[in-house]
């Protein structure tokens, strides 16, 4: 589990929230959430099984390697122009996520970085919405 994940679930119930950690990924004793004083009784019970129940099964995690090896070479030719046309045009563009996303090493693909990046190839006409869904799943 991780707080990108576990943080939206308990906010759903629990609006009054300040906080949401995640000790031991693989621990859910050590997952737990701070709710602001105003948080009810019933929004209290609601995050406790949010806590207690939510499946702690990510989603897809690969290697770098792994991921890059999705795409193919035409998709890779036209992410890499992009990201070419956006310096020529001294911005950063999806460069910065791609970068953050290689640089996990083991790439979640639950991680609200991670589907940034698949919404901005989207947007950014880089990737189909079908091959997008293929890659990062």
């Amino acid at each position: 589990m991780n707080v990108e994940t576990l943080e939206p679930a308990v906010r759903a119930v629990c609006p009054m929230l300040i906080g949401v950690t995640v000790g031991d990924p693989d621990n859910r004793s050590t997952w737990s959430y701070q709710p602001s004083p105003d948080a009810t009784a019933e929004m209290r019970a609601a995050a406790d099984h949010v806590i207690a129940t939510i499946p702690d099964d990510d989603l897809v995690i690969v290697t770098a390697e792994e991921f890059i090896a999705r795409f193919t070479n035409a998709e890779y030719l036209a992410l890499e122009k992009e990201r070419r046309d956006d310096i020529a045009a001294n911005k950063v563009g999806n460069a910065k996520n791609w970068d953050q996303v290689i640089a996990m090493g083991k790439i979640k693909m639950d991680r609200q970085k991670v589907q940034s990046l698949k919404a901005d190839l989207v947007a950014g006409g880089v990737l189909t919405q079908a091959r997008a869904d293929e890659i990062f799943s």
